[in-house]
């Protein structure tokens, strides 16, 4: 392995969707980063220096203008999460779309440390909220499934899907800057300097998405930056308010509608009234951006959405309520953690309760669970599960409570109740040391002030400590 990473021509890259590795020569990873993304000079400018200075100013002076709009924890926090010291330019890479014929690419660009980081996380804080309150924009599958269980829907219905071609990159931003100030107006209770103090540092986040590639720098000129805190938010509402003169249109031909940043999906009466709506759609589209591409999946029967199926089974047929279950690509290649792996024991194995609850929600019947329950089992015996070990973590989900497992969680804000997080790294040591039991014996020694007196509210948590490439070479870690 450490000689095919180090190898001089080619060099192992991620594929899109979870699917694994893939095995490219550098030459031709480079010439589809030009080809398909960075030679777009509508979207991408070369530029010879990255001014990040200047954009720590602006940032700074729309902070202080509405300095009174926000508290001291959230301006420390746009302006010293990332300093001009601290940041560093977003590298850009692909991720390989293998399914795709011919072969394509998806551009990231890696916005952990830019100069806009503190900001973009900041605004998405801010208009998370916002998106919550959007009508019909779904916030995850379970919102989906909990609006399908109580809505009956004439059988002669038709189901529809659409998927925005590569909607991030094509996003006008004066255009979506426009809908955020509108969302914020409709569906907000904030002050009007809060408002204008988001748009304001929206815009320069906006404005500023440069990244590296190939020793070369480039600046985003159209479009929003896939990696950016907010770029999902800000999806969600484009999405929402570019559409909707046509929701308000047809508004009482739609039996349900919903839409998750680029993914749309509903049913209408019939195909007649699908077709009014679809040239209506086309129309939209044309009229308002070019730029702006749609996919469409029309169906009498069934339709794939985020991660279920909703079809006319048998519940539909005696009630008129969809049947739902989990939706799966044939391409999925299920590469979950390998069990003989150096990893935390929790980490190896808490994230199969967590899956066993999604396929219950997502199923509606039993028998659709517990065919996905005996495939889900096969593939983590591939990965060096043992079956016991998958019994005792599947004993802890039964399908009975889908009811609980589809109610939504109501997060306290009573911060006295959190737990106290013990932070180490995890090593051959440290693996086998009982650290809240060594901890309790001296808990008696720490100010009660500080800490407060119960031990049972400490949880002990790992972060990864330095690989073998990295002891051996210190340059990997750059």
């Amino acid at each position: 392995m450490f000689a095919l990473k180090n190898h001089p021509t080619c060099s192992l890259k991620v594929a899109d969707k979870n699917l694994g590795g893939i095995w490219l020569e550098k030459s031709m990873y480079i010439t589809r980063a030009y080809v398909d993304h960075l030679s777009d000079t509508l979207t991408y400018s070369e530029v010879e220096t990255v001014p990040v200075q200047q954009i720590y100013k602006q940032i700074r002076r729309a902070v202080s203008r509405y300095k009174d709009s926000v508290d001291d924890v959230s301006r420390k926090y746009i302006l010293n999460k990332v300093t001009p010291e601290t940041c560093t330019v977003p590298t850009f890479y692909l991720l390989i779309k293998i399914l795709k014929n011919p072969l394509s690419t998806r551009g990231i660009a890696a916005s952990h440390s830019w100069i806009t980081t503190g900001a973009s996380k900041w605004i998405s804080s801010m208009l998370n909220p916002v998106v919550k309150n959007l009508p019909s924009v779904l916030t995850s599958s379970s919102d989906l499934i909990r609006s399908l269980e109580t809505t009956p829907l004439p059988r002669n219905c038709i189901l529809f899907s659409w998927d925005i071609v590569a909607l991030y990159p094509n996003i006008p931003i004066e255009m979506g800057i426009t809908f955020v100030e509108d969302a914020l107006n409709e569906f907000s209770d904030y002050s009007q300097d809060l408002k204008s103090l988001i748009i304001v540092l929206l815009r320069i986040v906006l404005d500023n998405s440069y990244i590296k590639f190939n020793d070369k720098r480039f600046k985003q000129i159209f479009g929003t930056a896939m990696g950016t805190s907010l770029a999902c938010d800000f999806a969600n509402i484009f999405v929402f308010y570019f559409f909707r003169p046509i929701w308000v249109k047809f508004k009482d031909h739609f039996l349900f509608s919903f839409s998750y940043i680029d993914d749309i999906a509903g049913a209408i009466h019939n195909r007649e009234h699908f077709q009014k709506f679809f040239d209506a759609i086309i129309t939209q589209v044309n009229k308002k951006h070019p730029r702006i591409k749609i996919t469409v999946v029309v169906s009498d029967t069934s339709i794939d959405a985020l991660d279920i199926t909703f079809f006319k089974g048998s519940r539909f047929h005696n009630s008129g309520i969809l049947d739902i279950k989990p939706y799966r690509k044939k391409q999925s290649r299920f590469l979950y953690p390998i069990y003989s792996s150096f990893h935390a024991p929790g980490s190896k194995t808490s994230w199969l309760v967590a899956e066993l609850m999604r396929l219950v929600r997502n199923s509606s019947h039993l028998s659709y669970f517990l065919a996905e329950k005996r495939f889900f089992a096969e593939k983590t015996r591939l990965r060096g599960i043992p079956p016991s070990v998958f019994d005792l973590h599947a004993s802890k989900v039964s399908y009975a409570d889908r009811a609980k497992y589809l109610t939504p969680v109501v997060r306290s804000n009573d911060n006295n109740n959190l737990p106290l997080f013990f932070q180490t790294t995890y090593t051959p040591l440290t693996r086998f040391l009982n650290i809240k039991k060594i901890l309790s014996s001296c808990w008696g020694l720490l100010p009660p002030s500080i800490y407060g007196e119960d031990v049972c509210k400490l949880v002990t948590t790992y972060k990864r400590g330095k690989n073998l490439r990295e002891i051996l070479s210190p340059s990997a870690m750059l």
